[in-house]
Parts: structure tokens; C-alpha cells; sequence
């Protein structure tokens, strides 16, 4: 009813209805607001303020501008009922300037209304809203946006407003422009279009990050694992989410691997043929303790009696046990930071 309400009513007949002033209620701390400048409206908007609460750097080229006393107002609303950090509630406030017309009660009235019709957080919402802050007086918008992204990635409306509480940023752009950025990923993946679909509903950042970002990524992955560019999209094709680890750590771990199957043809030989997949399990399940088996085995002249998946593989137990001198030997050997 809200809703509808709004979209009827042009903002000077909004911000006529009100009535003059808010009975006062119990004081609750609401986030301070600085000066800030204009932020817009920038995927980078919802990635820079996720882990902070301070106000993101406003954008080269715009230019500085202060609040009004009304959007302060607005601010502070949105900050509370959406749960978001001022910059993000500063950047919804600045995209839609006539947000300060319609008060506080109805502004949060409206917002109650969207977070129940669509089922969203407050908090999903708020990032939503700070990516296309039009859709505040624009319900229909948004729900077409959600019907079509839905079909896109063969989910149901409701499945994919749960996906939007992981990557908000998909209302970031049209539906035809992720349309064509998923066949994009599917060529370079070399699945169907309809496989990478379900791989997004598992790691919706393929699609958020976009085409020329997973082929940055994809070359750092096979950079990392010393794999072909075919071998690392096997990879990826399994666990998606490996794009997303750091490439850094994997890679020491590979090159600490290269070096100590290097001490005998045995394990050169079993590593060369090791499958890309195989490889990324080891890579990514193991810590530093297990690594260390090898260097152990490979300085007391094990290498020719164990299989490379096999030392990964046994249980801390199972491994003190055959080699009860490992444990004291790694306290001494182990580098403090090995890794890092």
C-alpha cells in the first residue's frame, strides 16, 4: 500500500502530508555523521564499505557537497532501518535527493514494505539500494530485475533474493548485460551456458566479477598451480570458490612441493602426472604439518615407498605412528612462518 502510494504521489504532495514534527521517542545511537563528499554509484561503493564503517573516498570528478539538514535526516533514517554504514546510506540519499521529502515515518514505512514484499534482510536491501537507489520509488523496477535474473540463472524468485544477500551486486547491471557476460564466462570455463549458471548459484562472484576479471584470475590460478590454462578450468569447473583463495599461498605451497619432489624421480614422476584437480585438494586442504611429512620423508630417504596422495591423506595418527620421530623432528624444523 506504501508502495503504491508513492509511486502515485509526486514528492511535493509527499513532503506536504507530513505532519509538522515527530513525537519524540527513546534516545538509540544512531552513527555519526561527517561531512562527507558525494559517492557514486559504484560497484566499488558496496566492496568498499563491507568490512568498514568510515565514509568511501568520493569519486575523481565529483565535486565536494554537504548534506542538507533534511538528507542528514534521511541519512540517519537509512542507517538505522537498513543497518548499512553511512557511506552507503550516504550514497542512497545523494543518488535520490528527494528522499527528504517524504519523512522519516514514511521512508522507513517504505522500507519495511520492500524488505517484507521482496523477503530481503534490512541489511541485503540496504546494498541493494545503494547500487540502484531508484528502485526505492520504483518497486516494479526491481521486481522485474529479479524475474528476469531469475530465469537467467534458472532459479526462483526467491532463490535468487536469497543469492542477492551474498552478491548484492547483481542488480548492479541490466539483465542483458549479464546475459552476455555469462556466455563470456562459459567460453572461457568451456562449459554451456546453462552449467555456468549453476556454477554462480554456488559462486555468484563469477558473474559479479565479470568476464575480464575471471581471465585475470584464471591466469593467476595456473600461474600458482605451474598448470595449463585447460587443466585450471577443470579446476575451477569443481570448485569455483578457488578463484578466490590466495594465490600467493598456493603457490608457495606448489613450489615447496616442486622442491622436495625434486630430491627423487619417484615423486617427479608421481607430481608430473598428478591430475590438476588432485593437486588444488591437496593445495587447499592442507596446512603446514602435513607439508612437512614430505620434507621429513625426503630427508630420511623415504620417497620410493610412499605414494603422494597417500602421505596427504593419512591421519595424524596413522602418520605418528609409522614415523614416531616426526612430531619431535617437525618442532625443531617447522619455519615460523611458512607460507606467509
Amino acid at each position: 500500500m506504501v508502495l503504491q502510494q508513492l509511486r502515485r504521489l509526486p514528492c511535493s504532495t509527499v513532503a506536504s502530508a507530513q505532519h509538522p514534527r515527530q513525537p519524540k521517542t527513546s534516545k538509540t545511537r544512531v552513527p555519526k555523521l561527517p561531512n562527507a563528499g558525494s559517492i557514486v554509484n559504484f560497484v566499488d561503493v558496496v566492496e568498499a564499505t563491507r568490512a568498514s564503517d568510515s565514509v568511501a573516498p568520493a569519486a575523481p570528478g565529483i565535486r565536494e557537497e554537504r548534506l542538507s539538514r533534511r538528507q542528514r535526516q534521511a541519512v540517519k533514517a537509512l542507517c538505522w532501518q537498513l543497518q548499512v554504514p553511512p557511506s552507503v546510506a550516504i550514497a542512497i540519499a545523494i543518488q535520490e535527493p528527494h528522499l527528504a521529502d517524504f519523512g522519516t515515518s514514511i521512508m522507513t514505512s517504505t522500507i519495511a514494505a520492500f524488505a517484507k514484499y521482496f523477503d530481503m534482510s534490512c541489511s541485503t536491501l540496504g546494498m541493494v539500494l545503494a547500487l540502484r537507489p531508484g528502485f526505492i520509488t520504483e518497486s516494479q523496477l526491481l521486481e522485474t530485475h529479479i524475474s528476469e535474473m531469475s530465469k537467467l540463472l534458472s532459479l526462483s524468485p526467491e532463490d535468487f533474493t536469497s543469492l542477492l544477500s551474498r552478491a548484492p551486486e547483481l542488480v548492479a547491471y541490466s539483465p542483458e548485460y549479464f546475459a552476455v557476460e555469462l556466455k563470456s564466462v562459459a567460453n572461457l570455463l568451456q562449459m554451456e551456458a546453462y552449467e555456468v549458471a549453476a556454477l554462480v548459484r554456488l559462486e555468484p562472484r563469477l558473474l559479479v566479477d565479470g568476464s575480464r576479471r575471471l581471465s585475470d584470475r584464471l591466469q593467476q590460478l595456473s600461474q600458482a598451480m605451474n598448470k595449463t590454462y585447460p587443466a585450471v578450468a577443470v579446476v575451477v569447473r569443481t570448485w569455483p570458490s578457488v578463484l578466490y583463495l590466495n594465490m600467493a599461498r598456493l603457490q608457495k605451497k606448489r613450489e615447496f612441493m616442486d622442491e622436495v619432489c625434486s630430491s627423487h624421480p619417484c615423486w617427479q614422476q608421481q607430481l608430473a602426472e598428478m591430475p590438476a584437480t588432485v593437486m588444488m585438494e591437496l593445495l587447499k586442504s592442507y596446512g603446514v604439518p602435513v607439508f612437512m611429512r614430505l620434507r621429513y620423508l625426503a630427508k630420511h630417504g623415504h620417497q620410493a615407498n610412499c605414494d603422494l596422495a597417500r602421505v596427504f591423506a593419512s591421519s595424524t595418527k596413522q602418520f605418528d605412528k609409522k614415523y614416531p620421530t616426526f612430531f619431535k623432528w617437525a618442532e625443531w624444523n617447522t619455519p615460523s612462518y611458512m607460507f606467509e
